[in-house]
């Protein structure tokens, strides 16, 4: 056992190290494909340097069997330089992937690259007129946007400019209304009043023609007194001028009420003229912003209370 021990080891050895050179081989047969001359050639020697060290620790079965490994490895590394150097002569070697800028083009590629730069040109202006043209619709969005700002804003001042003047206004607006509608109001009860009157004297001066015709009637007979006549004819003739009196003060009453009303109508036209001329006055001394500083005062309609309004 003793005897057998380092036997096994150092077949063992051998073993590994034929495993290794195989490996090596393999190593160096895939990375043909890949790799250039000067490394291919490296690689092989890296393999031989590796199974001579093998082969120089290990035992004599284990010397052997690296020998034979180094064999394999050289054989295996010149088949690969062999298939190396017949694909660079057929123009089939591939870059590598940390050298992408040392590959080797032949004459019936060049076109090809050039029409790929050329599409990468195209791309990189039409990248770049997509790019100005989203800046310039970002830079008309902006203008809009300010533009609507600014308008907004001058809408804004000029409501707050107005506003006390359109206050006082509308109170002044539903004062005259209340004393419109008032005075309206008054009228009516006049008038129904008159007419009330008017029938009552039409009654009574009915009732004193019934009268008189019946003391005509009597007096034509002669049945009555002349004392009493005389008095019944000087009441009637009073009540007659009472009668005419009333209907004088009445149609006096009527004139000065019309009067009043003109009046007033004539009152109202001065007090709108006052405001008219009031609001030019405040337009054309206030800040006009935006479409409204074109506009003179002198340009405003006459049914225009505010700016708005004209608008």
């Amino acid at each position: 056992m003793l005897w057998g021990a380092p036997r096994y080891s150092a077949a063992a050895a051998a073993a590994a190290a034929v495993a290794a050179a195989v490996a090596a081989a393999t190593a160096a047969a895939t990375a043909a494909e890949t790799e250039t001359e000067t490394e291919k050639t490296a690689a092989a020697a890296a393999a031989a340097t590796l199974l001579t060290t093998q082969a120089a620790a290990a035992t004599p079965a284990a010397k052997a069997a690296a020998a034979t490994a180094a064999v394999t490895a050289a054989a295996a590394a010149a088949g690969a330089a062999a298939a190396a150097a017949a694909a660079a002569a057929a123009g089939s070697r591939l870059l590598l992937p940390h050298q992408p800028l040392k590959r080797q083009l032949l004459p019936q590629q060049l076109p090809q690259q050039q029409q790929q730069e050329q599409q990468q040109q195209q791309q990189q202006q039409q990248e770049q007129q997509q790019q100005q043209q989203q800046q310039q619709g970002q830079v008309r969005d902006t203008k809009t946007a300010a533009a609507a700002a600014g308008s907004s804003f001058a809408a804004v001042l000029h409501r707050m400019l107005l506003s006390p003047q359109r206050t006082q206004q509308q109170q002044q607006q539903q004062q005259q209304q209340q004393k419109q509608q008032q005075q309206q109001q008054r009228q009516q009860q006049q008038q129904v009043l008159q007419q009330f009157c008017l029938l009552l004297l039409q009654v009574v001066s009915a009732c004193f023609q019934c009268e008189l015709l019946r003391l005509r009637l009597l007096s034509a007979c002669g049945s009555i007194h002349p004392k009493r006549q005389q008095l019944i004819w000087s009441m009637a003739s009073k009540k007659q001028q009472q009668h005419q009196q009333q209907q004088h003060h009445h149609q006096q009453q009527q004139q000065q009420q019309e009067q009043q009303q003109q009046q007033q109508q004539q009152q109202q036209q001065q007090q709108q003229q006052q405001q008219q001329q009031q609001l030019k006055q405040a337009l054309s001394s206030s800040i006009c912003v935006g479409p409204a500083a074109a506009i003179s005062p002198s340009q405003l309609p006459a049914n225009a209370q505010s700016l708005e309004d004209y608008w």
